[in-house]
């Protein structure tokens, strides 16, 4: 899954929920669905585990 699907599926999503359980900053979050920034390796990988955990 590229990155554009992942802020996708987030987007409609509590990010401050999704944020807490990936224990990831909200802010850093936030920025990554909004396309500020570009996250790394590692916290896409938390996000994909996250999804597919619930069936996002």
């Amino acid at each position: 899954m590229d990155v554009d699907k992942l802020r996708m599926k987030l987007k409609d999503m509590d990010l401050q929920k999704v944020a807490s359980a990936i224990r990831l900053s909200p802010n850093v979050l936030y920025s990554f669905v909004s396309g500020r920034m570009k996250p790394r390796p590692e916290t896409i990988a938390k996000i994909k585990r996250y999804l597919k955990k619930n069936k996002g």
